[in-house]
């Protein structure tokens, strides 16, 4: 042993000292061994860390991982792709790849539930929801697909419905005309079908909007500055506070505190952007200015 050199290195484990001397130990090729006493710890140790041998492009060939689960996926992330990177494209390769992809669905009902989670991700990144918002509307439709709740409904129906629900649930809120804009079915009937999922399913609850979560859109429709935008948002916190916004349009009540701010524009392009009347407005309004 005295004329074989092997590579050392410190060993972190929970066997920190050696049991007869009290030293540190070292790992020689796959034993731990006292420097010391030449007393053998461990005769199969573990290496648990990442491995920093080679360049890092050849960590990364050589990496072992998958790739993360994702709630986004009909099979959670743990189906494989064949990437369309490599060398070979012929068209061998080209039929295995429509091969590989029909494979991958087992059932109909997966083949659903892909299509519907792929539809959801598309709603939400239309109306700029993050990350966050988009796993919670596949969470939903997982939810409610797994609800046999897509019976007598539409799969674009029903996807749209779990992205306003989550929508909602981050103070994200929308109007009608947006989901008329990237949805693939009528606004109102996404509203009946949201409001359906919430009442069939018990881990669903949607807050109600209040008008300080139009607030901010609102402003920035008119380009407000932030003392401005600041001011409106006091007013209909207070005003919620107060009770003055209950029964009130929460949309319509946000679109009378952003025109009390800024008294010089017009009455119909604010209640246009809020989707409201100008009477609506104009009556939120006096009510606002008595507050």
């Amino acid at each position: 042993m005295a004329g074989i050199h092997y590579p050392t290195r410190t060993v972190a484990s929970p066997t920190t000292t050696c049991p007869d001397c009290g030293a540190t130990p070292r790992q020689m090729g796959h034993e731990v061994v006292c420097p010391e006493c030449s007393a053998v710890i461990e005769d199969s140790a573990f290496d648990h860390g990442p491995q920093f041998s080679g360049t890092r492009e050849e960590i990364r060939k050589e990496s072992r991982v998958g790739a993360p689960t994702t709630i986004r996926r009909h099979d959670r992330g743990f189906g494989s792709e064949i990437s369309y990177q490599s060398d070979n494209n012929s068209l061998a390769m080209h039929r295995m790849r429509i091969q590989h992809k029909r494979a991958k669905v087992e059932s109909k009902r997966q083949r659903c539930r892909m299509f519907g989670l792929g539809e959801a991700k598309r709603v939400v990144q239309a109306l700029d929801g993050g990350d966050d918002v988009t796993d919670r509307a596949c969470y939903i439709f997982r939810a409610a697909h797994d609800a046999d709740l897509a019976k007598g409904r539409s799969l674009e129906r029903l996807a749209t419905a779990a992205a306003h629900i989550a929508l909602r649930e981050n103070s994200i809120p929308r109007f009608a005309s947006d989901f008329d804009e990237v949805a693939r079915c009528d606004a109102e009937a996404v509203i009946s079908t949201a409001k359906d999922i919430q009442r069939e399913l018990d881990s669903i609850a949607v807050p109600p909007l209040t008008p300080a979560d139009h607030v901010p859109a609102l402003a920035s429709e008119f380009d407000m500055s932030n003392d401005d935008e600041r001011r409106a948002l006091r007013i209909a916190i207070d005003a919620v506070e107060d009770g003055t916004a209950s029964g009130r349009s929460p949309s319509a009540f946000a679109a009378a505190c952003v025109y009390a701010v800024q008294p010089e524009l017009t009455q119909a392009a604010v209640a246009d952007a809020a989707e409201t009347s100008v009477n609506t407005l104009r009556t939120h309004w006096k009510v606002i200015r008595d507050f």
